[in-house]
């Protein structure tokens, strides 16, 4: 597994093109189209050998349709109780969800999974990235403001500006100097950014 990580629309029109539905979910959840993206996925070409069509596209701004969705399809398709993600807080959802949608070989999408995770859950997540990587048998791209998903061992971190799309090292992110400089004096910091 080499993890890319991506601007959003770029992820977005890749899942897409993918074969995955704009709102998020696994190829065969069709919840919606938007036609921005829709028209990105049209130019994009993408090349990759074996074509794996699991997986799944997860966008934390759906994460919860998504998962009313699932629920319901749970109830109408199983005879067992239906996931509990909504009765967990928003981390909790998103870890309970990563630990049992992203086991089996497939193409991962994930735009901005931190979003619901606190530092320390996050840890959790490169756990999960890392037995994906060490299965074999999955692919991972994922867009992040997060200075520790940014740091995953074996990341090929890649950075979109108007300048192009090129690799970066974490240390150089906007998002981890913001932070170096927070942590060095938390104080100095806050004060000289609220004084601007």
């Amino acid at each position: 597994m080499r993890t890319a990580w991506a601007s959003r629309p770029l992820l977005e029109g890749i899942a897409i093109r993918a074969g995955f539905g704009h709102f998020g979910g696994a190829t065969d959840h069709k919840l919606g189209s938007h036609d921005d993206e829709a028209t990105l996925a049209d130019a994009l070409k993408l090349c990759w050998l074996p074509r794996i069509t699991r997986g799944y596209f997860f966008r934390a701004e759906t994460f919860f349709c998504l998962t009313r969705y699932l629920v319901e399809a749970a109830k109408e398709w199983f005879s067992g109780p239906p996931p509990d993600w909504l009765e967990m807080s928003h981390g909790e959802g998103f870890l309970a969800f990563f630990r049992e949608r992203c086991v089996n070989q497939g193409v991962y999408f994930f735009d901005e999974p931190e979003s619901a995770l606190s530092p320390s859950r996050q840890i959790e997540f490169m756990k999960i990235l890392r037995a994906m990587e060490r299965s074999g048998r999955c692919q991972v791209v994922i867009t992040t403001h997060s200075p520790l998903l940014m740091a995953c061992p074996g990341a090929d971190l890649r950075m979109l500006n108007r300048a192009g799309f090129f690799p970066v090292r974490v240390e150089d992110t906007d998002h981890f100097r913001v932070l170096r400089e927070f942590f060095l004096d938390p104080e100095l910091f806050v004060d000289s950014m609220l004084d601007d």
